[in-house]
């Protein structure tokens, strides 16, 4: 009772004893995810407000559009490749064989397997295409945002940070989800690990 008394008498005690408690992880990691998604699609304002004032309405809500776009793209694409890193595999037993009468399908994990090798394989070997690739994105969704340069940047900074962005959420997705739902689906496997 006092130590609740000396937490909700410290400012921001709620949030210190909210940060502490581990079994809080999946909350923080969520709230930061979102935290950061709204950090980029705060960074549309700037440019949608300066398109209201030059070019009325119409032009500053073409700039949120573009934006949003661009963020859905970014973020799905992050979040497949980053579903593909995260998927978890089924546990063996010291023979190498699954220690459960039935065994779900695993070429999710094959294909994970194969598909994580080639991308990052793939990566490394075309780094320079993949940077223009996004410098691309930049020249031809960046007029519509905002003038010259400026709005070749602040296209090819939304989709890394999407890319980043979704790469996390599909990650965790697939880390977190995925074996939660492979147990509820097999409980008799559940049962016999």
């Amino acid at each position: 009772m006092e130590e609740n008394q000396k937490t909700s008498k410290r400012p921001f005690g709620f949030l210190r004893d909210f940060l502490e408690r581990p079994e809080n992880d999946v909350l923080k990691v969520m709230g930061l995810l979102f935290f950061f998604s709204l950090i980029g699609v705060a960074c549309l304002y700037f440019p949608a407000k300066a398109k209201f004032l030059t070019g009325g309405s119409a032009a500053g809500w073409h700039v949120f559009a573009v934006g949003f776009f661009l963020i859905g793209a970014s973020t799905l694409t992050g979040g497949f490749i980053g579903f593909l890193f995260g998927v978890p595999r089924k546990r063996l037993d010291e023979q190498g064989t699954s220690n459960s009468r039935y065994t779900p399908n695993t070429n999710l994990e094959q294909i994970s397997d194969w598909l994580t090798k080639i991308i990052v394989g793939v990566s490394l070997v075309q780094a320079k295409e993949i940077a223009s690739a996004v410098e691309g994105i930049g020249e031809k969704a960046g007029p519509a945002i905002a003038e010259g340069n400026t709005g070749e940047i602040i296209a090819i900074a939304i989709v890394i940070h999407y890319l980043f962005l979704g790469f996390i959420q599909g990650f965790l997705l697939a880390y977190l989800w995925l074996p939660g739902a492979f147990r509820r689906a097999n409980p008799s496997s559940a049962q016999n690990s």
